[in-house]
């Protein structure tokens, strides 16, 4: 989608574990209730690079920082998050509304770039972006260097629409760590806002042959498949083909890649699929992208395939 996770760098394969969240009290006639536990329904954000998630002792998936994620289930010390498999210690994160307070603090006792950074990714995370870019740029200043820095700047003007700042920040990252699948994955986004369909198809494209099981590349690819301005780059049924193995990589559980499984489906005349997937991706979040998602539905209803 034209506003997917932006961040990806890890893929989780593993199945989830049920989780209701709740705690035990005693109710004023004696009897065991359930309440739920005050962080469930929380956005948190990660504050450690290499963010564990785990089942039982496994390691099924490391985050970087600035991940954001909302409290499905609590357990002890662990939390578990909305569409994501797994659980996570909450040493790893923090309400993002205490992370701006959180890496100032860090900044106070070590003004080193990365902490500036850090606090530009919770001002990006609050939606503070003329904040976020103050703090980023400060640190590339101090470092520029760091690929990491550049591409979180990129990610502060792709979200304020700035595709083609944002594709300048990318290109300065992949320059720094040419590889990087996350980096290219981001690239082919802003290439793809921009129209350019040509040049992010190529990166969507060398992120899929580095990395086959990085689903994000897959579902980007099919997004602009399915939902391209220039019929040239139509292809209906490569886009489902692309999207299920997306959603099959993530086990059905990524409600960015199941929207895309939607517009596929929609795009080769298949709108009782696209509706379902719809519906199964607002279910996981939903309060993303409400206007969108709502042009989707309506478009599905009127048996059109979704465009921008």
């Amino acid at each position: 989608m034209s506003k997917q996770s932006i961040l990806p760098l890890f893929l989780l394969v593993v199945a989830t574990c049920a989780s209701t969240g709740a705690v035990s009290t005693k109710s004023v006639s004696g009897h065991e209730e359930k309440e739920l536990d005050p962080m469930v329904g929380r956005r948190v954000m990660t504050i450690e690079w290499g963010a564990e998630f785990k089942l039982s002792k496994d390691i099924v998936g490391i985050v970087e920082l600035g991940k954001v994620y909302t409290v499905d289930g609590v357990n002890g010390d662990w939390y578990h998050f909305r569409g994501k498999y797994g659980w996570m210690k909450k040493d790893f994160v923090i309400p993002v509304e205490k992370a701006v307070s959180y890496f100032t603090a860090e900044i106070n006792q070590s003004p080193e770039a990365k902490n500036y950074h850090h606090r530009g990714i919770a001002w990006r995370e609050r939606g503070e972006y003329d904040k976020a870019l103050r703090d980023i740029d400060f640190a590339i200043k101090i470092n520029d260097q760091e690929a990491s820095y550049h591409n979180s700047r990129g990610t502060v003007y792709h979200r304020q629409e700035k595709y083609e700042n944002a594709r300048e920040n990318y290109d300065n990252a992949l320059a720094l760590k040419p590889n990087n699948i996350g980096f290219l994955n981001n690239r082919g986004i802003a290439y793809r806002e921009l129209g350019d369909f040509e040049n992010a198809l190529r990166d969507f494209n060398e992120a899929i042959e580095l990395a086959p099981n990085y689903a994000y590349a897959y579902g980007s690819k099919a997004w602009l498949l399915s939902t391209a301005s220039d019929e040239k780059y139509i292809d209906g049924k490569k886009a489902v083909e692309l999207s299920k193995t997306a959603c099959e990589l993530t086990k059905w559980k990524e409600d960015d890649l199941l929207g895309t499984l939607a517009a596929a489906h929609a795009r080769v005349g298949d709108f009782d699929q696209a509706q379902k997937w719809l519906k199964s991706a607002v279910t996981i979040d939903p309060g993303k992208y409400p206007e969108m998602r709502k042009k989707m539905q309506d478009s599905f209803e009127d048996n059109k395939p979704f465009a921008k």
